[in-house]
């Protein structure tokens, strides 16, 4: 681990000893999370059984759009340093897709 402590140090700006406490805390909360979770997948149970459904297509598809004209949207407007046709149009779709997210899953 000692031999990532200067990259660490200068990727984030910090001084040495914050990066070896962030490593010491990493290290040691690693084994604590492990064991974690050990313990919930044995003692966990399932008390029914579980039912199948159908995975829902159209929503996966609309809120993905969503977030993909959204995130475009974002970098285009962050590189071009302001709002044109192409960015508004962006987050219209963004908009839209969204909305006929909610209102079909409220339907559902």
């Amino acid at each position: 681990m000692n031999v990532t402590f200067p990259t660490l140090m200068e990727e984030f700006s910090v001084t040495t000893a914050t990066v070896q406490w962030i490593t010491t805390g990493y290290l040691l909360l690693l084994p604590l999370l492990l064991l974690s979770l050990v313990f919930g997948v044995t003692s966990i149970r399932q008390v029914s059984e579980p039912e199948r459904m159908p995975f829902p297509w159209l929503e996966y598809l609309l809120l993905a759009c969503a977030f993909v004209c959204f995130i475009f949207a974002l970098t285009g407007a962050a590189s071009a340093g302001r709002l044109g046709a192409h960015t508004l149009g962006l987050f219209a779709a963004a908009a839209v897709c969204a909305a006929a997210f909610y209102f079909h899953c409220k339907g559902a």
